[in-house]
C-alpha cells in the first residue's frame, strides 16, 4: 500500500477483529501489511531473489554474443573480411584520385553504409554492386566473409548500455537487501537490549542465505561486463574509431 492508502485505513487499525472482518478484502490486506516495517523494501528484496537467476542468465546471454563478435571481427578477423575492406579502400581511392579525399589510408566503418547510396550516373546501379562485381572478377572467395561472420548478427541487436543498466539495477536491489538485513539486525539488537522478546525472522534468514549464495555471482557478472566493455573498446581502437561508437555508455 502507498502512504496515501495507509492514511485512509489507519483509523481501522485500533478496531476489534470483528469490525475489521467486515471491511473489504483490499482494506484488510492493507491493515495486515501495515504492521510490516519497510514493506516496500522487503517486497523489492523478494522480487530480486525470485528474478536473480533469470536476470543473470539474460545478461550472460547478451554478453557472450558481443564477446564472440569481437573475437570474430577483430582478434581473429577472417582474411576475406580484411581483403574486402582493402578492396573498398582501393575503389574509394581510385574514384577520389586527384582530390583531397584520394590516397586515403583508411575509412570509417560507418562509411560502409554509404556504398549503396552512391549511385551510378544512370541511377541503375550503385557503388556497392560495383564492389561486389569487382570482387567476383578478382576472387569470389572474398565474398564468403558474409558466411564467416554470420555469428555476429546476434550481437548487432544487443545494446551494451541497456545490459549495463540491467546489471546496475540488479546491484542496486542487492544493496537494498543488504541495508534491510542490517536494519533488521539493529532492530533485533535494540529489542534484546530492552529485554524484549526477539521473534524468529523468516525474512532475515532466507534473505541472508540468498545474499551469501549470490554475492559472488554478482561480482563475477560485473567482471564479465567490464571484460566485454573493454573488448568493445579494443574493437573501436582496432578500427580506428572513437570508443563511444562501440560503448555508448562510456
Amino acid at each position: 500500500p502507498t502512504a496515501e492508502e495507509m492514511k485512509i485505513v489507519k483509523p481501522y487499525l485500533d478496531e476489534p477483529p470483528e469490525v475489521q472482518a467486515t471491511l473489504s478484502t483490499a482494506v484488510q490486506f492493507f491493515l495486515m501489511t501495515s504492521t510490516i516495517p519497510r514493506i516496500g523494501n522487503r517486497i523489492e528484496c523478494w522480487l530480486v531473489r525470485d528474478r536473480f537467476d533469470a536476470t543473470v542468465q539474460q545478461v550472460r546471454d547478451e554478453l557472450k554474443p558481443l564477446t564472440d563478435a569481437v573475437e570474430r571481427v577483430a582478434l581473429s578477423a577472417t582474411q576475406n573480411w580484411k581483403r574486402m575492406l582493402q578492396l573498398i579502400l582501393q575503389v574509394g581511392n581510385f574514384l577520389n584520385e586527384g582530390t583531397m579525399h584520394g590516397n586515403c589510408q583508411g575509412f570509417r566503418i560507418s562509411d560502409l553504409e554509404k556504398l549503396a547510396a552512391c549511385k551510378t550516373s544512370d541511377n541503375q546501379s550503385n557503388l556497392l554492386e560495383a564492389v561486389v562485381q569487382l570482387a567476383l572478377q578478382r576472387d569470389q572467395e572474398m565474398l564468403n566473409f558474409t558466411k564467416e561472420m554470420d555469428s555476429i548478427r546476434q550481437a548487432c541487436v544487443i545494446d551494451i548500455a541497456e545490459t549495463r543498466q540491467t546489471v546496475t539495477q540488479l546491484n542496486q536491489s542487492m544493496t537494498t537487501l543488504v541495508k534491510e538485513l542490517n536494519l533488521r539486525e539493529m532492530e533485533k539488537k535494540d529489542l534484546a537490549d530492552a529485554g524484549k522478546q526477539v521473534m524468529a525472522d523468516n525474512f532475515s534468514s532466507k534473505m541472508g542465505d540468498f545474499y551469501n549464495a549470490k554475492k559472488g555471482e554478482l561480482e563475477a557478472l560485473w567482471e564479465d561486463l567490464a571484460g566485454t566493455e573493454k573488448a568493445l573498446k579494443l574493437l573501436g581502437q582496432y578500427y580506428g574509431e572513437h570508443e563511444a561508437q562501440f560503448i555508448p555508455s562510456a
